[in-house]
């Protein structure tokens, strides 16, 4: 019941638009966040390390749709498990239990019954809604975990190129990355 209720719930086209919306705007508004309490506390340096994540936001869109698209075809959302599914998992053998030890005609039908909405509650039809809303989920951390990557490449990019600076070249050829 409780699958069939968060799905009802979750059905509004405008539970799906405020779904996207919010999501777009916490993904944009994060390095505005991070890049003004730096610039506030006086780390300019981090400030502008910070706006660097919008290149990887842009960059990154493609990637965070092709999520989405994988992500819809599933039970579980791609980027974290799910609790709602193994209770639902569990729903169903728990039903199977029920059907195998029914004695009588009125244990069967409610036994069948229970089964019946079972299979109709996680069916396609119901479950899209829920659906829906775990891709665009899925398709925004994918997205915001690309910009966190960016953001830590200029960290450290920033921080080896401080130690060329101190070290001089020929101290620092040793932490220079390589191919291999």
């Amino acid at each position: 019941i409780n699958t069939a209720v968060i799905n009802a719930w979750l059905s509004s086209p405008l539970s799906q638009v405020r779904n996207i919306a919010g999501n777009a705007f916490v993904a944009a508004m994060r390095p505005l966040y991070m890049s003004a309490g730096m610039a506030l506390s006086g780390d300019f340096k981090g400030a502008g390390r910070a706006f660097s994540m919008y290149d990887s936001m842009f960059s990154t869109i493609g990637e965070g749709l092709s999520v989405a698209r994988k992500s819809i075809s599933r039970d579980a959302p791609i980027t974290e498990g799910s609790k709602l599914i193994d209770y639902g998992v569990n729903t169903g053998k728990e039903i199977d239990s029920l059907k195998a030890a029914a004695k009588g005609n009125s244990e069967r039908y409610a036994a069948n019954m229970l089964g019946w909405y079972h299979s109709w509650a996680n069916s396609p039809f119901v479950t899209w809604p829920g659906k829906g809303l775990q891709a665009g989920d899925d398709m925004f951390k994918t997205m915001v975990s690309r910009m966190d990557m960016r953001y830590q490449a200029a960290v450290e990019a920033d921080e080896w190129a401080a130690s060329v600076a101190r070290d001089g070249a020929e101290n620092v050829r040793g932490r220079v990355p390589t191919k291999d």
